[in-house]
């Protein structure tokens, strides 16, 4: 073999190796629609997602100002048991309570 065929051989394997390489970094950029390609643009872009959280914080602020003019029910109970053993008192408390 001569020197140029053993370093066109080298160049030829060293190409074939970066397409290898290389190769699956194309197949899972290939894009099929106009519409997937728009949707992949959108979903990757920093600004956009910033923005569109932003929408969707407003929306949640929205919604707690307006729980602010619905009407409000607060409830609590109780339940309570208490025992006196003393000589000259022996008696049992019993307490319920609720409210709203």
């Amino acid at each position: 073999m001569t020197l140029k065929n053993s370093e066109k051989r080298r160049n030829m394997l060293k190409k074939t190796a970066l397409m290898l390489a290389l190769l699956p970094a194309f197949a899972h950029a290939q894009v099929h629609t106009l519409k997937d390609a728009a949707q992949e643009a959108i979903n990757s872009n920093p600004e956009v997602q910033a923005k569109w959280h932003a929408f969707l914080a407003a929306n949640g602020e929205r919604d707690v100002a307006a729980g602010a003019y619905l009407p409000r029910l607060d409830a609590q109970a109780a339940v309570a048991r208490e025992y006196h053993n003393e000589p000259l008192l022996v008696e049992n408390y019993n307490s319920r309570q609720a409210g709203l």
